[in-house]
């Protein structure tokens, strides 16, 4: 996988892709600002609180508050968005509106399941949208965008994890094309919680 992989794109060439380039231009007018950039270490205070905001609307109602502080306490520091910012093989994209930041995506190939060995993937590990910014399909282009990314890079498969409990992202993941290929756990302060695992093949 790692030869197939080699290394995701700097931001020469991220820019030479052509869906980069329409997030660019050619927009409709209710988002004409927006922007697509690759993140960098500076941007990891800017990623820990979109992360952790993010997170906390869209799960603190189905969990208890314990095991929120627990989950969002050791995940979202700058400390920890900084290693993974740095970390190789990982790439982030973040989406801004109007100088905003409105989400983010993180791929990432560290770790593959046992059902893909030995084909060529890459994890979608977070696609993460502002509240306040959702329905503007900024969600959209960041799947896009990680869609031809890993084609470039060589990918067979784009996979993900996805809560069992969350059928509004479930639905949002098979539009794309998205299909059910297994189950893992996710740990989420001291409840275990089961995720769907999701591929798409390229």
């Amino acid at each position: 996988m790692e030869a197939a992989l080699q290394q995701l794109p700097d931001k020469r060439s991220l820019e030479a892709l052509p869906l980069y380039k329409s997030l660019l231009c050619g927009l409709d007018r209710k988002d004409m600002n927006l922007e697509i950039k690759q993140a960098t270490p500076a941007d990891a205070a800017t990623l820990a609180k979109l992360g952790a905001k993010v997170f906390y609307f869209t799960f603190a109602a189905q969990n208890t508050p314990k095991d929120m502080e627990l989950y969002l306490a050791e995940t979202f520091t700058e400390e920890k968005l900084r290693e993974e910012i740095d970390e190789p093989g990982a790439l982030f994209y973040m989406a801004w509106l109007d100088g905003q930041p409105t989400g983010f995506t993180r791929l990432c190939n560290k770790r593959t399941p046992e059902t893909l060995n030995g084909i060529p993937c890459i994890e979608l590990e977070r696609l993460y949208i502002h509240p306040d910014f959702q329905n503007l399909k900024i969600g959209q282009r960041l799947m896009e965008l990680c869609i031809e990314t890993a084609r470039r890079q060589g990918c067979a498969v784009l996979w993900l994890g996805v809560w069992e409990n969350n059928p509004g992202a479930i639905r949002f993941y098979e539009r794309f094309g998205f299909r059910k290929f297994g189950e893992h756990i996710f740990q989420l302060g001291t409840d275990e919680q089961t995720d769907w695992m999701m591929r798409l093949d390229l």
